[in-house]
């Protein structure tokens, strides 16, 4: 029979051969080519960003926390979203990005905080949800 490290070295040189066989039947040319995305001239431009916060108190009560200008609160979305647009148009032409932080209350349902993100989204808005754990 073979001795211990003659076996090895004719498992290795199986191995080799296994391994140049895949090596010769594999391809390897370049299939595809994938173009990344380039931004156009419009996303170049880095616009300040001015940080609102929105409180949620209650399940229809809301909290507007604008610094330079003040609190205001709303008994309804509609009425928040109005104010949103205004502040987004105001800040748009002082060339500033309005930038939403929602602040849940702890006793506040979950779907008021989703209907909140929806109307940031309409309105495309960046916003964050503050929430401690």
């Amino acid at each position: 029979m073979f001795s211990q490290g003659g076996l090895i070295i004719r498992l290795i040189d199986v191995v080799l051969i296994l391994l140049l066989g895949f090596i010769g039947i594999s391809d390897f040319t370049l299939k595809t080519q994938i173009k990344l995305p380039t931004g156009s001239a419009e996303s170049s431009v880095v616009l300040k960003q001015h940080v609102i916060k929105i409180r949620i108190l209650t399940d229809h009560e809301y909290e507007l926390d604008d610094a330079p200008t003040g609190i205001w609160r709303f008994r309804s979305l509609d009425m928040l979203e109005r104010q949103l647009e205004g502040l987004q148009a105001h800040y748009s032409q002082k060339e500033q990005q309005l930038m939403v932080v929602i602040y849940p209350a702890d006793e506040s349902m979950i779907q008021t905080t989703v209907d909140m993100i929806d109307v940031c989204e309409l309105l495309r808005i960046p916003r964050s949800i503050y929430y401690e754990i």
